[in-house]
């Protein structure tokens, strides 16, 4: 379920910091399902994105926030699994029961939109789950293309709708969504965050980027030492959680890098993290770390906005895929060498 990272989640949730009067909300929950200690809540108030790790007692947890305008509440596991997300409103008392380890099991009451939120996904679980980009676009638009005076279209839109490679149709549902619906206050940072994709600039050709090596030196790609170029971008979590190490491995061993060359980026906010999550690879493609992270000059002209991401580009660093599986990648990769 964990479809969009931290990278994702804090766009989304920058969108709802707006000026108005303060209220609170009241949100109790209980975990079943797996075995922690604690859970980690995002949500967006007063200006900003607040954080909070919130104890569990016996499964259950409590506690209480201030908003000035109708805010996205996201939950955690101590490892930052994402397994759940409501909408909540000033003086709203809800009650979360979240199953980690049946997701479709987990119930929410107190707020109506949250309500018909949580049972959205359960009755389009078998869609979702599939990951199948498709099918989970087709069932969205055709709810939000049913019920454009309804906020759960724009929430669902936000949250579910895969914009990859499906920016121009994601802001014309968007447009489409009555005004009353699609408040500035909500869906300002996720029109920005289209705007950016759909942008010129990430079609821009990758001709060159600037790193710093596992040695701890300064390197440089160059498109034109290859046939085609695959860049890697990731962090700590995503890269372990994918699996990617293993994949850029089999293709590494599976063409030579006169055809295809390999760069790994971590985006993680330092190297020590990085240093970390490669410790034990035995990778014998590029592997790098770029200063400022998403907002690097290299990175931010590139448009992205979640993790893993990545980019096939040929000889002349025209882009060719762009995108967020690896399965995918792979089909992009031998379509274009075999």
């Amino acid at each position: 379920m964990r479809k969009i990272e931290y990278l994702f989640s804090l766009v989304m949730l920058l969108a709802l910091c707006a000026c108005g009067d303060t209220s609170k909300a009241t949100i109790e929950g209980k975990i079943t399902g797996a075995d922690i200690t604690e859970v980690r809540v995002i949500y967006c108030a007063d200006d900003k994105v607040n954080y909070l790790t919130e104890p569990l007692k016996k499964g259950k947890f409590e506690f209480e926030i201030k908003l000035k305008e109708p805010a996205v509440i996201e939950f955690y596991t101590p490892e930052k699994l994402f397994f759940g997300r409501i909408y909540v409103e000033a003086g709203d008392n809800i009650e979360c029961k979240f199953n980690l380890a049946e997701p479709n099991k987990s119930e929410v009451t107190g707020n109506e939109v949250s309500e018909r939120w949580i049972k959205f996904l359960r009755e389009n679980s078998a869609v979702i789950d599939s990951g199948d980009s498709k099918e989970i676009n087709a069932v969205v638009a055709q709810y939000i293309n049913n019920n454009k005076a309804d906020v759960l279209s724009t929430l669902l839109l936000m949250s579910q709708y895969i914009t990859m490679e499906n920016s121009v149709e994601a802001m014309k549902l968007l447009s489409s969504i009555a005004p009353e619906a699609r408040p500035q206050s909500l869906v300002a940072g996720y029109e920005a965050m289209l705007e950016r994709e759909n942008n010129v600039k990430t079609n821009d050709n990758v001709h060159f980027i600037s790193y710093f090596s596992r040695n701890d030196t300064t390197a440089t790609l160059s498109s034109r030492n290859a046939s085609y170029t695959l860049l890697a971008f990731s962090d700590d979590f995503s890269r372990n959680k994918d699996n990617i190490a293993m994949r850029l491995k089999e293709l590494s061993e599976k063409y030579d890098k006169n055809r295809l060359q390999i760069l790994e980026i971590s985006l993680d906010s330092d190297t020590v993290l990085w240093k970390k999550s490669i410790k034990k690879d035995s990778a014998d493609w590029q592997q790098g770390w770029v200063v400022g992270a998403a907002a690097s000059p290299y990175i931010e002209r590139l448009g992205i906005y979640r993790l893993p991401f990545y980019i096939v580009a040929d000889s002349t660093g025209r882009q060719l895929y762009r995108g967020a599986s690896i399965k995918d990648i792979e089909t992009e990769v031998t379509k274009q060498l075999n």
